[in-house]
């Protein structure tokens, strides 16, 4: 679902600058930053929507118990935050919303195969395993399993909670330089 949120956000926003729409909204008194801002927050919204709709199946459908709501809570923020980010550095440095399309599917397919979306991080060779750290995926995974399933302390929660925004925040900034900067055809 956040894989998802992360290729048409970015696609509709690479779309909007190749079209000159973004370029038509800089004339507004608002800058760059608030731009993005603005389409980040709606990335941040579809992907805390999906995250809510998946766990309320889990809890409805399969009788899921949450062991900490609120940390889970937290978690969801902290996931949609990161993926948002992406959303925004891969709108930032693709110039065509076939290049958003391609080289931002292909980067989050890698990217959740080797965080544990194809198998679980325990059975990865040794190489993968390192290499999961990487991944915004093996941290969002460990963000939200720790207060759903593992009744997890809150102080192990830390780390993935720190990664995920730190992904998010790194994403904004390198997507706001790449937004701003012309297409130099």
């Amino acid at each position: 679902g956040l894989a998802g949120c992360i290729g048409a956000f970015a696609s509709s926003l690479v779309l909007e600058r190749s079209r000159g729409t973004l370029a038509r909204l800089r004339l507004a008194p608002i800058t760059g930053a608030h731009l993005l801002a603005g389409k980040g927050l709606a990335c941040f919204l579809a992907a805390m929507m999906v995250q809510a709709l998946l766990i309320g199946m889990a809890v409805v459908a399969f009788g899921s118990t949450v062991a900490q709501p609120a940390m889970l809570a937290v978690a969801c923020v902290a996931g949609a935050f990161a993926f948002s980010g992406i959303a925004m550095l891969i709108a930032g440095i693709c110039r065509t919303e076939a290049e958003a399309n391609g080289a931002g599917r292909g980067a989050i397919l890698i990217l959740a195969m080797i965080g544990g979306g194809t198998i679980p991080i325990f059975f990865m060779p040794p190489l993968l395993r390192t290499l999961s750290y990487g991944s915004p995926f093996r941290w969002v995974v460990a963000a939200i399993e720790g207060p759903f399933w593992r009744d997890t302390a809150p102080a192990d929660q830390v780390m993935p909670l720190v990664v995920l925004a730190g992904i998010g925040l790194l994403g904004f900034l390198v997507g706001m330089r790449g937004i701003s900067r012309p297409f130099g055809r």
